[in-house]
This record gives C-alpha cells, sequence and structure tokens, in this order.
C-alpha cells in the first residue's frame, strides 16, 4: 500500500506545531522515515474523516440503489483493498504500529487535503475503531466481517443501481425511442415475405398481406410497408404518416418540418424513413432506417417491394439514389445487420 501521501520531512498537517485543522501533534515531524503515528489521530482529524464519510454517504444514497457503490470505488476497489491489508499481516494479525504506519500517513495526507476516497475513509475508520477498543489487533475480525458484508451489498446495489438507470434513461426518453426499436423489428420479421400474383403463386403481382391491410392489394407496397411496421408500433400517425405514395409521404413530413434531404448535413437515425429517387429526380421508393455503419459510410435498411420481397439493403451516405429522411425520432444510430446486401444504385454516382 502506497506510503507517498506525505513526502519530504515536514508534513502539512503534522509538523509539529499546527495542522490543516489547527490542532498540534505530539509526534513532531512527520515523514515516511520513522514516524509513527499509531495512536496520535487527532479528534479534529477523526471528525473531519467522519464528516467527509457522512457527505459521502449522504451523497451516495438517495434515489440510486447504486450508490454506495460510488463511496467505496466499486466491487474492485474493495477487494484490492482486503487484498492490501491480507498482505500487510493477514486477517487478526495487522495490529503492530509499524504496520499501520504507512496506512496512516497515506491518510492523514489525504484527509488533510480533503480528498479521502471511499476507500481510504473505510480504512481511517477502522484505524480508529482498532485504536478505540481494548485489544489492539483482535478487532479486526469483526471489521473484517463488517467489510466482506459492505462489500456483498455495495456489489448488488452496484447491479441495482445499473439497471435502475437503464430504466431512468428509458422514462427519459419517453419510451418513443422503444417504440421506434419495435417498429423497425417489426419490419425485420418480414425479411423473406415474398409478394404474389393474383393466382396465389409468387410472382410480381403486389399481392401482399401489407396491402390488404391497407386496403390497396395489387399495388406497389414499399409505403404501405413501412406504415404497416409503424403501425404495429404504434407509430402511424401521430409519428409515421400514412401513406402509399412515396411523394406524398416526403410531403407529410415536409408539412411537419420533419424532413431532410441528403447532403444537408443530417445523420440519419434508427427508424427513420428512408426516401430513394430515381436518375431524373423522381421520388419512387421508401424503407426504413436500421442502422448507419460510420465507418464503412454506409446507410443499412429494410425496404418492402424490393425484388418483389421485404429485403435488407445498404448504400452509401452519399448515393445519388437518396433523396432524404423522413425524420421519427430516433436517437441512435441502430444496428448493423449481417445479411445485407447492396441497393440498386447505391453508389456516389
Amino acid at each position: 500500500m502506497s506510503t507517498g501521501g506525505i513526502s519530504g520531512v515536514n508534513s502539512p498537517i503534522y509538523d509539529g506545531t499546527n495542522s490543516a485543522n489547527g490542532v498540534g501533534n505530539e509526534s513532531g515531524n512527520a515523514s515516511n522515515n520513522g514516524a509513527d503515528f499509531s495512536g496520535v489521530l487527532s479528534d479534529a482529524l477523526k471528525e473531519q474523516a467522519m464528516q467527509s464519510m457522512m457527505t459521502q454517504m449522504a451523497s451516495a444514497g438517495g434515489s440510486n440503489p447504486g450508490g454506495m457503490n460510488t463511496m467505496f470505488g466499486g466491487p474492485n476497489a474493495m477487494l484490492g483493498m482486503l487484498g492490501g491489508l491480507g498482505g500487510i499481516g493477514g486477517i487478526g494479525g495487522i495490529g503492530g504500529a509499524g504496520a499501520m504506519m504507512g496506512i496512516e500517513n497515506t491518510l492523514i495526507s489525504a484527509a488533510g487535503t480533503g480528498e479521502m476516497s471511499g476507500a481510504q475513509l473505510m480504512l481511517f475508520m477502522m484505524i480508529m475503531m482498532m485504536q478505540s477498543g481494548d485489544s489492539g489487533s483482535s478487532d479486526m475480525m469483526p471489521i473484517m466481517q463488517m467489510l466482506v458484508g459492505l462489500l456483498t451489498q455495495s456489489s448488488k446495489d452496484a447491479t441495482a443501481g445499473v439497471q435502475n438507470n437503464m430504466l431512468m434513461l428509458e422514462d427519459m426518453q419517453g419510451g418513443q425511442q422503444g417504440d421506434i426499436r419495435r417498429m423497425v423489428d417489426a419490419a425485420l420479421e418480414q425479411v423473406g415475405y415474398r409478394e404474389r400474383n393474383r393466382d396465389g403463386s409468387f410472382g410480381s403481382g403486389n399481392i401482399t398481406k401489407f396491402g390488404a391491410w391497407y386496403g390497396m392489394d395489387g399495388q406497389p407496397w414499399c409505403a404501405m410497408f413501412v406504415s404497416w411496421a409503424a403501425d404495429q408500433a404504434g407509430l402511424l400517425h401521430d409519428v409515421v404518416p400514412r401513406h402509399a405514395s412515396t411523394s406524398m409521404g416526403v410531403k407529410a413530413y415536409q408539412d411537419k418540418g420533419l424532413y431532410a434531404l441528403r447532403g444537408t448535413g443530417y445523420m440519419p437515425q434508427e427508424g427513420d424513413a428512408i426516401y430513394f429517387q430515381s436518375a431524373n429526380g423522381r421520388i419512387q421508393h421508401v424503407g426504413i432506417v436500421v442502422g448507419v455503419d460510420l465507418e464503412n459510410n454506409r446507410v443499412h435498411t429494410v425496404e418492402g417491394n424490393t425484388n418483389n420481397a421485404v429485403q435488407i439493403r445498404h448504400y452509401d451516405l452519399n448515393s445519388t439514389r437518396i433523396h432524404g429522411y423522413g425524420k421519427n425520432g430516433g436517437t441512435g444510430l441502430g444496428r448493423i445487420p449481417g445479411n445485407s446486401t447492396e441497393g440498386t444504385g447505391a453508389s456516389t454516382v
């Protein structure tokens, strides 16, 4: 355990005349070269440590069940502390003043600067408990038992704290990000679905369950597929416009101020509607953004009515095939699907 908390000959706390608390120290000059601090921790210094501990406990508690973990620095820090104590002299055998001197030096320095860590405060309290008892090192066993209990509880609280923080994040997002993910998942579950002809055979007849749901079966169905997926997540109308025409979909987003043209600096988000154009600028197709791959500068999509089926595609973010994005309120770059194939006209030319 480090004793580097006090360097040189004179300590800023125990210099033989004054301390940071205005309390003298009968031990004289303090250094790492033989000074013995066992039994000389001042009442003022103890009070300061207690106040510091109470402050940390107060800030670590409250509504966050993982707060205790903040105070003690995490299970790894606690394990390291316990291991260090064991290395000094073994459980029940620490009691000697010489073995404790380095610990006390470090704690005294930390207390004087007001920068005690949670682990240091715990060690400090242990020393105080030892010095206040009559049995010396025999006090270590109940102290160590107490530390093991605290370690176990802090580990449990840390897990609970992470879970609560995740729930809090979902609450802060108002649940819409979860709805966006459900829409994307509903669309992805349809990958491989193929349209049929009117006689029931697979083909290019635009006969789909999405068209039947919309009330326009037998018509091009890419926009109806987007509308259907939004409906599965409860986002239709309020977030995603109900549309069968791609140009009408773009207009609906534009009317709400939620449309971003390609090349204007907007980074597509998970769940956005992505609209495609032909070489002459006619908006003719739409899909849903699944994820953005910044490393390869690609946007991955799930699209209906692509080669007469639902497929996962990808495009260069600068592809002139992309007209723009209908913003649906997603707050992340989404996921990169492993079975994505390059979309028609996906290059930047």
